[in-house]
C-alpha cells in the first residue's frame, strides 16, 4: 500500500507572560530576543533555535528523532509549553496505522445504513498501532527561504512500521513570516513501499504540551469532539 499525507496546522500565538531561569534557556532566550535579521535559525550543538522578531523556537535533533523545546512569544515575555514533559518526551507528532481492512472482515465503507460514521471508523481501526516518533534509522534538517518567508525542514527517514519489515518517512516543516507571530506547521508522511499491507489511520499533529496563559483557573479550551462540533 502506497501512500502520501500532507497535514497543515497554523499555530496562532497567545498573549501572557513568563521567563525560564536555566543558562541554556536563558542563552536560547538571548538569542530570540537579539537576533539581528528579520528571520534568524542558528545551530547550537543539537539545539535548533529559529526565531523572527515575535517568536521563537527551539527544536533539539537527537540520533533517531526530533523534539521542540520552547515556543516563545518574544513581544509578551511568555513559553507557550509547559516546562515538563507530557509522557516522558515532546514527540512533534503520533502516527497511528491500521492493516488493510479489506481482509480483515470489517471494511463497511459500502453500508447502506450508517448512523455513526465516527464508530464505524473506529472498528474498522479497530487493529491500529502506532508509530514510535524517536525510531528514525536517520534523521537530518535543512533550511530554505522563499519569498522573504524561512522554513526549517525536519526529517526523519526509515522509521520502521511492526517487526521493522517496511519503512515509512517523515517531514515536518515549520515556516515563519517577517512580522508575522504565528508559525506554519506542516507534516509530509510517504510511504514508496507498495508491498506494505498497512495504511494511515490518523495523525496528530503538532503534539504541544501548553502551559497555562495567566491564571490557570481562567483559561478556556475548545477543542473537536466531533466533525462539526466543539466543545
Amino acid at each position: 500500500m502506497t501512500f502520501r499525507l500532507s497535514y497543515t496546522v497554523i499555530w496562532i500565538g497567545l498573549l501572557a507572560s513568563a521567563a525560564p531561569a536555566a543558562q541554556s534557556a536563558n542563552d536560547t532566550t538571548r538569542f530570540f530576543e537579539s537576533h539581528p535579521n528579520e528571520i534568524d535559525l542558528k545551530k547550537k550543538g543539537d539545539r535548533i533555535l529559529f526565531a523572527n522578531k515575535q517568536l521563537g523556537m527551539e527544536f533539539v535533533k537527537g540520533d533517531r528523532g526530533f523534539e521542540i523545546n520552547r515556543l516563545y512569544s518574544i513581544d509578551h515575555d511568555h513559553d507557550y509549553l509547559a516546562t515538563e514533559k507530557a509522557s516522558g518526551s515532546r514527540e512533534l507528532f503520533e502516527i497511528r496505522m491500521t492493516p488493510d481492512i479489506r481482509g480483515s472482515g470489517r471494511d463497511r465503507r459500502g453500508d447502506s445504513i450508517k448512523p455513526s460514521l465516527m464508530g464505524i471508523m473506529d472498528e474498522m481501526a479497530a487493529d491500529a498501532f502506532s508509530i514510535d516518533a524517536h525510531s528514525a534509522t536517520t534523521v537530518s534538517w535543512k533550511k530554505s527561504k522563499s519569498n522573504g518567508n524561512t522554513t526549517l525542514h525536519l526529517y526523519w527517514n526509515d522509521i520502521p512500521v511492526r517487526n521493522d519489515q517496511h519503512l515509512i518517512d517523515a517531514e515536518v516543516t515549520v515556516t515563519l513570516r517577517p512580522g508575522d507571530p504565528m508559525s506554519y506547521w506542516r507534516i509530509n508522511v510517504l510511504n514508496s513501499d507498495p508491498g506494505m499491507k498497512s495504511g494511515l489511520e490518523r495523525i496528530r499533529f503538532p503534539l504541544l504540551n501548553i502551559a497555562p496563559i495567566g491564571d490557570a483557573k481562567d483559561n478556556v479550551y475548545i477543542y473537536p469532539r466531533e466533525h462539526g462540533g466543539y466543545v
